[in-house]
């Protein structure tokens, strides 16, 4: 066929480049190649910008931060031009966020799963530095001691989660609004 799925294939590159620590590190080193003009070459398609792959190579720096996420995937596309970007900032910018938080008296945010990674750098975080009150309506939550009122659509609604989620979350919505003053 003419389409291969190759799974992370920059994570080695990305693990020998920055000597991070990771529970399987040297598994995963030794599962692939480490040289990540080895992996880029053994990609097939033509490198964006006609540059060849020597002189992407020599334009990046490698930087730990957020080049790892997704299996290295931020690493893969630093080193075909692309540049790291707060996710969060990104799209507050795009949709208005700041302003829109601004004439807010609250602010119902949500998220897949609602546990300390949403307090640190995912969306809830971001919402959270520019309104004055948050509320978090989840498919699950799964921290207890969270400092932002936060509810569970499995928790809520069971099965129907799964069967009508559509109507299962705007029935936790007007559930969360009749019994808690927003």
């Amino acid at each position: 066929g003419d389409t291969a799925v190759v799974d992370e294939p920059f994570y080695a590159a990305y693990l020998s480049a920055t000597g991070l620590g990771h529970p399987m590190r040297e598994a995963v080193i030794a599962s692939q190649p480490a040289d990540p003009g080895a992996v880029a070459a053994s990609l097939t398609g033509p490198v964006p910008g006609d540059l060849s792959v020597t002189g992407v190579l020599s334009s990046v720096s490698v930087t730990p931060t957020g080049a790892g996420a997704a299996g290295g995937l931020g690493f893969g596309l630093m080193l075909l031009g692309g540049r790291r970007v707060s996710g969060i900032d990104l799209v507050a910018q795009a949709v208005g966020l700041r302003p829109a938080c601004a004439v807010a008296d609250v602010v119902i945010t949500g998220e897949g799963r609602f546990d300390w990674q949403s307090l640190h750098g995912k969306v809830v975080s971001g919402v959270r530095e520019v309104a004055t009150r948050v509320v978090v309506l989840a498919g699950q939550v799964d921290l207890p001691d969270s400092p932002v009122p936060a509810y569970s659509l499995l928790d809520f609604a069971g099965e129907r989660a799964f069967s009508d989620p559509a109507a299962a979350l705007a029935d936790l919505a007007a559930s969360v609004a009749a019994s808690r003053p927003l």
